[in-house]
């Protein structure tokens, strides 16, 4: 199935509307922080990020990522999350065996707290979290 296909069928599966976010957000992961990737969209329930990989690494299902964006002063951490998918994009550039890879989590069981702080983020990137209702 050709990529952009593949992407469309994701995006159909999704409960809630994501937003594109025009903000140098980034998404790691723990414990090891041995990814680190953009964020491309957000909602309440999941996000997507790009990432550059020498050699992608085996990923379990579930994993826990901090969101950060320094000049806004963002910070949530330690957000469990289920790996929706995680595939290479084939028209990003490659050089030396390099290559650049989308993944879609979904936010699972998040505290109060984290979602205090996701909403902020939401906001702070200027996404109205009242078209999502």
């Amino acid at each position: 199935m050709p990529q952009s296909t593949a992407l469309k069928k994701r995006e159909d599966l999704r409960s809630v509307h994501r937003y594109p976010v025009d903000e140098m957000v980034f998404v790691t992961f723990r414990p090891l922080f041995d990814i680190v990737g953009h964020l491309i969209d957000v909602s309440s329930s999941g996000l997507a990020l790009e990432y550059t990989a020498f050699m992608p690494g085996e990923r379990t299902e579930l994993v826990e990522v901090d969101i950060f964006c320094q000049p806004k002063g963002l910070n949530v951490a330690h957000i469990p999350c289920r790996v929706a998918y995680d595939f290479k994009v084939d028209d990003a550039p490659t050089f030396r065996g390099f290559q650049t890879r989308r993944c879609g989590l979904q936010f699972a069981q998040v505290s109060p707290e984290q979602s205090e702080q996701l909403k902020a983020l939401l906001e702070c990137c200027k996404i109205d979290t009242n078209a999502e209702q």
